[in-house]
């Protein structure tokens, strides 16, 4: 099966897999492909977000020849990316929170 992921910048990327593959498989072809982290990564398919990354192409409803769109995720508190952690935060009261370096 076909599946067709549209990019940030309107690139079309073509991923071959079966009904078995799960959604974790695909954010991995697009973090090697692009070099977009996994955890950025977020994919709108038919007007719904598909969230969870442990179903398979199956369970998810996407066919053969379906397009996937490629959307970034919103980071920042309680978003536990490397990248975010690592950041100091700014609050709305004004506090920073500290950084995990």
């Amino acid at each position: 099966m076909q599946i067709f992921i549209r990019g940030l910048q309107y690139q079309i990327y073509v991923f071959n897999c079966n009904k078995d593959t799960k959604i974790q498989d695909l954010k991995n072809f697009i973090s090697k492909k692009v070099g977009l982290p996994r955890t950025w990564q977020k994919f709108i398919m038919g007007m719904k977000v598909i969230f969870n990354e442990s179903l398979t192409m199956e369970e998810s409803a996407i066919t053969n020849e379906s397009t996937l769109y490629l959307m970034l995720k919103w980071h920042g508190i309680g978003c536990g990316c490397i990248c975010c952690l690592k950041k100091p935060m700014l609050l709305r009261n004004g506090k920073r929170l500290q950084s995990l370096e």
